[in-house]
């Protein structure tokens, strides 16, 4: 019998033979190439992501208008020396180390180097007040904070009314006993000095909006997310050293780290990370990035639709989007398809 962790393919390699999209109702999918059945999975993120870097080192990972692009090799180096500081911070394995941060590329950069440390990350909403966030970080039982200047006073706060914090990192320049992020990102990753990990590990707990009583915490392990991110690689046909993911959506949020951070970042394709949602300044870094993918919600959709017509060919190198979080109109998916020519795929949704 096959496992579930025994595939024909090399990681990532697979995803790169993949063109097709598949069709959106009825039939089964069709390709170029037919569906692997087998493939090696890692033994962890940090394994899945260390491969991309060999494989596409100079290839771009993380992109910003404007601005150069950050390599596969140059993230890799950067989460790399982030393990490297928590582990001299005393971080141990399974430790909890609690990230305040909006969609940038310090958020990619500290997620993954609190996995890489073999520690597990706790990404906070961005939405909760102070108290709501407290309790969050005192029920993970968090030893560190990892924060961005823009909530560098919350960072402050929490630093005194969580008992179990022992340090934070700022991910600008040092705010109080916060380290400074150039300091803790620099020198190099000490990977020989870190545990081992498994996919049985845990590498994120994400909390639960807390609508019926306290947020409670979902323990996902290193083989929860690689299994995701798998099978979105081959549901969606993505392609490896081609595609450019756009995400808006909070990558505190499960759908957006796992599908729009993780998945593109261990598959080899580019992340454009973007922390506030205009649809017509999104328009504009979807045409100046090459973005091929949109990650979004049916709001967001609906917003596109009120565009004048002079932005729509803004959209040209999408080749599709994914729409999560709740169920996407039937008006709103045909009118966006048809203003637009690009197909929507419904990830999730009532």
């Amino acid at each position: 019998m096959v496992s579930s962790t025994e595939f024909d393919e090399p990681w990532p390699a697979r995803y790169e033979a993949r063109r097709l999209i598949p069709p959106r109702t009825g039939g089964t999918v069709t390709a170029s190439h037919p569906l692997p059945t087998r493939c090696h999975m890692p033994s962890s993120l940090r394994d899945a992501f260390q491969a991309v870097v060999e494989r596409h080192g100079d290839a771009p990972a993380i992109v910003l208008p404007g601005q150069p692009a950050i390599g596969f090799a140059a993230l890799g180096a950067g989460s790399g020396a982030l393990a490297g500081t928590l582990a001299q911070l005393r971080v141990a394995k399974g430790d909890r180390v609690a990230l305040v941060c909006p969609n940038c590329p310090e958020f990619a950069v500290a997620y993954l180097g609190i996995i890489n440390a073999g520690a597990v990350v706790v990404p906070c909403n961005l939405l909760l007040n102070l108290e709501e966030t407290a309790f969050i970080l005192a029920d993970a039982g968090a030893v560190g904070l990892i924060v961005h200047p823009q909530f560098a006073d919350t960072g402050k706060q929490l630093m005194r009314s969580v008992a179990s914090l022992r340090f934070s990192i700022s991910t600008g320049e040092a705010e109080g006993s916060a380290l400074a992020w150039a300091d803790a990102t620099a020198g190099g990753s000490g990977t020989s000095a870190l545990p081992g990990l498994t996919r049985e590990d845990n590498a994120a707990i994400i909390y639960t909006s807390g609508t019926t009583g306290r947020p409670k915490g979902a323990m996902l392990t290193h083989g929860n997310l690689l299994a995701n991110t798998h099978s979105v690689h081959q549901a969606m046909h993505w392609r490896s050293g081609e595609d450019v993911v756009l995400v808006v959506l909070p990558m505190f949020h499960a759908f957006a780290a796992t599908v729009g951070m993780l998945t593109p970042l261990t598959g080899g394709c580019a992340l454009v990370p973007v922390p506030k949602f205009d649809p017509d300044q999104v328009a504009r870094t979807l045409d100046v990035t090459g973005a091929t993918i949109f990650l979004g919600v049916p709001s967001m959709f609906s917003m596109f639709l009120k565009l004048k017509e002079d932005r729509v060919p803004l959209f040209r190198s999408l080749r599709f989007c994914v729409s999560g979080g709740a169920a996407l109109p039937v008006e709103v998916l045909t009118r966006f398809e048809t203003k637009f020519g690009k197909p929507i795929y419904e990830g999730d949704g009532p």
